[in-house]
């Protein structure tokens, strides 16, 4: 069976890879990556983030044969006080039409670095590179809170995958 991602980016594949298992072993899963639009912003912040997951996961059912698609949209999202990137993973079964969202870890970001992603655009991981706070714009987690994104994102994957497991189920296309 087909599972289909949203994304070209080496750290959403290697998360998806890992999390694999966990949709179960009755069947031989294989990964496709495909580039979907999110048609929102480079750094997109609060519900538009869902917005651009929801259309990657649906972009991809639409591209490719899959029996389900994923997508990862990582966003800012003002909560208590502070900013946090929060990774939401989405995943479409087309044959059943059924679409659903898991959150990854947060991880929280300067509020400095935020209001700069604001004035000048960028995402906040280039922002928070050239600020001098992360060696790597594609995984400030690591510097920010000691967890790679990778890591971060394939416990989030895990999770719906952990959900869809059953609805999986006899649901090849």
């Amino acid at each position: 069976m087909i599972v289909g991602l949203g994304s070209l980016s080496p750290i959403k594949v290697e998360a998806v890879k890992n999390a694999l298992p966990m949709l179960g072993l009755q069947y031989q899963w294989q990964l496709v990556a495909t580039n979907a639009e999110s048609g929102v912003s480079d750094q997109p912040f609060g519900t538009e983030t869902l917005l651009g997951a929801t259309n990657r996961a649906l972009k991809v059912a639409h591209l490719l044969p899959v029996a389900l698609s994923v997508a990862i949209e990582n966003g800012l999202f003002y909560n208590e006080g502070r900013w946090e990137d929060i990774g939401l993973v989405v995943g479409y079964i087309p044959k059943r039409g059924f679409l659903h969202m898991v959150e990854s870890q947060p991880c929280f970001v300067p509020d400095e670095a935020v209001e700069e992603v604001r004035r000048k655009g960028g995402t906040i991981g280039k922002v928070l590179q050239s600020q001098g706070r992360v060696k790597s714009h594609n995984d400030p987690h690591q510097d920010l809170i000691g967890i790679s994104r990778s890591k971060i994102l394939e416990d989030a994957v895990a999770d719906l995958f952990l959900f869809l497991r059953d609805l999986l189920v006899g649901g090849d296309r």
